[in-house]
């Protein structure tokens, strides 16, 4: 008697998405999905991906410094204006929101597909700083960069 278990995997490529730090816009990006496994995969609706701000930690703790200023009488104090300033910066970066408009994608062992996801970009982001989320997907994960956007050049016209 012959007895096979299940092989759950799934390829992505890439595995790394970049996103330009665009508060409120869309942007669309394809991801090409392998079932390398022996069962039938889905890939659905991803949703919201909390963003960390890659520089949380030097960022809160400045800020909390530069709030307390000389009055910082007690390490309580510096306690409590970490974990307010802490609070802020994890509201301000929000909820990458990663939406499948082809709907639920069903893939066979050995079938590959390709999905144009639209990412929407939270309004609150601070333009000049990095983010990263990540979305897992069975055995694997799906990984985002929020990265500043190149800033539009202006034309000097000195004639």
């Amino acid at each position: 008697m012959l007895h096979v278990t299940e092989n759950v995997r799934l390829d992505i490529a890439p595995d790394r998405i970049v996103v330009p730090n665009l508060p409120g816009e869309t942007v669309v990006k394809r991801v090409i999905f392998r079932n390398l496994g022996n069962v039938p995969l889905t890939i659905g609706e991803i949703g919201g991906v909390p963003l960390d701000d890659e520089m949380l930690q030097c960022r809160t703790f400045r800020a909390a410094l530069g709030a307390l200023g000389d009055e910082t009488k007690s390490l309580e104090s510096y306690a409590l204006e970490v974990a307010r300033q802490l609070k802020g910066i994890v509201e301000q970066a929000g909820l990458l929101r990663v939406h499948n408009p082809a709907g639920v994608v069903e893939l066979e062992p050995g079938v590959m597909s390709a999905i144009d996801f639209e990412i929407r970009l939270p309004k609150t982001l601070d333009r000049r700083t990095r983010y990263r989320g990540e979305a897992h997907l069975y055995t694997n994960r799906l990984r985002f960069f929020v990265v500043p956007a190149p800033r539009e050049r202006t034309t000097n016209n000195k004639e």
